[in-house]
């Protein structure tokens, strides 16, 4: 079962299972929850095991960055690993969301860097 700790935004949400926090990330599962309550495994698209990222990076990162950033980078690193027959670590999942959106913010602003 996995338990709400803290809801970071309707995608994003600080989880405990098996009396580990984890980041849990899926379209909507954190709409409507609280504290305490229950997650349906089958709605989550990714698990970030809490020590070894920052959480406040994530909070953060959930805070700002639209979730189909996230799906995109999901879908990147799919067919990376698929390409190169191999996995990728969870980490670039958060770096490179990070780094997609805010380049596609800065060609919104005209802002090119060469």
């Amino acid at each position: 079962m996995i338990l709400v700790v803290k809801v970071l935004n309707s995608s994003v949400v600080l989880v405990e299972e098996e009396g580990i926090e984890k980041i849990v990330l899926g379209k909507g599962i954190g709409f409507g929850k609280k504290p305490g309550d229950t997650i349906d495994d089958e709605r989550v698209d990714k698990i970030f095991l809490e020590k070894n990222i920052k959480l406040s990076y994530i909070t953060d990162l959930a805070k700002e960055v639209p979730f189909q950033f996230f799906q995109i980078t999901k879908e990147i690193i799919t067919l990376a690993e698929n390409n190169l027959n191999r996995k990728l670590n969870n980490n670039i999942y958060l770096t490179l969301t990070d780094h997609i959106y805010f380049a596609v913010e800065r060609v919104k602003k005209g802002l090119f860097i060469p």
